[in-house]
């Protein structure tokens, strides 16, 4: 048969193209490949299942999108920020003042300079971003 060699957990299942669901797929894989490798992973097939990954932790793509633009590459770090109440539009200003704050105290190899990158790599917890300095 032809589809002996096919893994079959590598199979995607594309919903049929009149569907909502389709259409947020798209629109979200869109979204990917306009921002680059770093989001889209460089390739069709990771694109798409990115594009699924950020379905599953939000249910729009106005929202996925608004992570993105957040700086947020990795779905799972926008949904571990976003657990704990903090918006997009948030996260900015508050790796601001994690990085006027501990800049001088804090190993920046561990810590970075970039808190969005360092949350989506895993390499910072997203509740330092609920630090508050009042």
């Amino acid at each position: 048969m032809a589809n002996d060699n096919v893994d079959p957990l590598r199979v995607v299942q594309i919903p049929p193209q009149d569907t909502d669901q389709h259409r947020a797929l798209s629109r979200v894989a869109g979204y990917l490949r306009d921002l680059g490798p770093m989001f889209d992973g460089g390739s069709d097939a990771t694109r798409e299942e990115i594009a699924r990954e950020w379905l599953d932790s939000f249910d729009d793509p106005d929202t996925c999108r608004a992570w993105m633009d957040a700086g947020f590459w990795s779905p799972y770090g926008a949904e571990s920020v976003s657990s704990l109440g903090i918006a997009p539009h948030e996260v900015a200003a508050r790796c601001k003042v994690l990085s006027d704050l501990f800049s001088d105290h804090v190993d920046e190899e561990i810590f970075g300079r970039d808190q969005v990158y360092a949350v989506c790599n895993g390499n910072l917890d997203a509740r330092v971003l609920l630090y508050d300095d009042e």
